[in-house]
């Protein structure tokens, strides 16, 4: 573990294991690099494994910021740059994936493939698009969680819910790891502004892996098909049976072998 500061003065916590073509790991929502562990463990003897706390996240720093898609990205970038990172395999899960097309679309050349687990993507909401895309305003995200906060992590993170397969202590661990998010970062964060890419990622020539577990009760896996239809050949898009929204952590066996079929060595 390492303590970097980028350029702006924001001090990570990181992660820099293994060797070979690097992956850079961004997670989800208030979660922590140990959230990347299981699966990390299974490609470091292949990779250069690169996982890092975001902003507001675990052990890094939490200053009173916008927490925009716009600011996490430009982390990730100032990331890469401070590590001197090439040929850059982004791996992002959930609202951090968000980040990573946040990124990719405005800085293409970032990175050389993106892989997408459960992603809030291409927008938030049901596949019926009665709510995608919708926005959240941080003054009553705000309120909502200053009262619920703890009990809503544990409980949203929890097996059958965010999990389908880890145990129930590894689940309970890495939800008290989650609440190293301070409750106002949360609000900002998980508050944003509507997210819909539809219109943009056509645009994405990079390759691109797209994946949700079959029972991902956050982020709806019926999106799949959307990506299929209306997107071109550089984009992969899997299915993991059995696998809930923390899918790294419920079957890392079968996403380190999708990320070794996806990412040359």
């Amino acid at each position: 573990m390492t303590r970097l500061e980028l350029p702006t003065g924001l001090g990570l916590e990181v992660d820099d294991l293994g060797q070979g073509r690097t992956l850079l790991f961004h997670p989800g929502f208030s979660q922590t690099r140990e959230a990347w562990h299981p699966l990390t463990a299974r490609l470091l003897d292949d990779y250069r494994c690169v996982v890092f706390d975001p902003r507001g996240h675990g052990r890094s720093d939490k200053p009173l910021t916008s927490y925009s898609l716009a600011e996490m990205a430009g982390d990730v970038a100032d990331l890469i740059d401070a590590l001197d990172l090439n040929d850059v395999t982004l791996v992002a899960h959930s609202l951090g994936a968000a980040v990573a097309l946040t990124l990719v679309l405005k800085q293409p050349s970032t990175v050389s493939r993106l892989v997408l687990l459960g992603p809030v993507a291409p927008a938030r909401g049901r596949r019926t698009d009665v709510e995608a895309g919708q926005n959240f305003p941080v003054e009553r995200e705000t309120e909502r969680l200053t009262s619920t906060w703890v009990d809503r992590q544990l409980e949203n993170q929890s097996p059958g819910r965010f999990y389908a397969r880890a145990s129930a202590e590894t689940a309970r661990w890495l939800a008290w790891k989650s609440l190293e998010m301070p409750v106002h970062v949360a609000a900002r964060y998980y508050a944003q502004p509507r997210i819909d890419f539809r219109d943009q990622l056509a645009d994405l020539t990079l390759p691109c892996l797209v994946g949700w577990g079959s029972l991902d009760q956050v982020c709806d896996p019926s999106w799949a098909s959307w990506f299929a239809d209306n997107l071109g050949a550089n984009w992969r898009v899997r299915e993991f049976p059995g696998c809930g929204h923390g899918l790294m952590v419920d079957a890392p066996d079968l996403i380190a072998d999708a990320i070794r079929e996806f990412v040359p060595r």
